[in-house]
């Protein structure tokens, strides 16, 4: 996973409107999480998302 990478919720992410969501990664954080910003789907909030962790994400398109 890397910035500019299209992605949502993992198949396994407890939280369902995560997996029925999409966002644009913006950030790799110093701890090898991400800051994420929500695109489309049932998260409307477009505000910056910090503090993923890649096993919760799921790539579905992958940046340049």
């Amino acid at each position: 996973m890397k910035v500019g990478d299209i992605v949502r919720g993992a198949h396994d992410n407890p939280i369902p409107s995560q997996r029925n969501s999409v966002a644009i990664v913006v950030n790799k954080e110093w701890d090898n999480r991400f800051t994420i910003m929500w695109i489309s789907g049932q998260i409307r909030r477009r505000a910056l998302c910090s503090g993923f962790r890649p096993e919760e994400l799921e790539v579905i398109s992958e940046g340049r």
